[in-house]
């Protein structure tokens, strides 16, 4: 009976999701809607903020990052600022 039901909703949600989809908004499941969301303008605020390798654009934003403990950052050699980039680089890095 439960597996009918499930399949049931499914089949009525199917248009709804279809026209979603059409209209190329996404699914935000937090809110349990359809969202639009412009990638456009989007991309162009995210290119605004960061350098082409995804790192903040200020080197003052990393630096004024401040954590309770540093030894994993001491470990890995790194600021504890840096990006997630620079902190996979250099766990691979120790790794070896």
């Amino acid at each position: 009976a439960c597996g009918s039901a499930q399949i049931c909703r499914g089949v009525l949600q199917a248009p709804a999701a279809h026209r979603g989809r059409q209209e190329e908004k996404i699914w935000d499941q937090e809110t349990g809607s359809w969202v639009d969301v412009n990638l456009c303008e989007l991309e162009v605020r995210i290119e605004k903020h960061t350098d082409e390798d995804g790192t903040p654009k200020s080197p003052e934003e990393a630096a004024n990052v401040s954590v309770k403990e540093t030894e994993y950052y001491d470990l890995l050699k790194v600021a504890p600022g840096a990006s997630s980039t620079d902190i996979k680089k250099a766990y691979y890095k120790e790794a070896r």
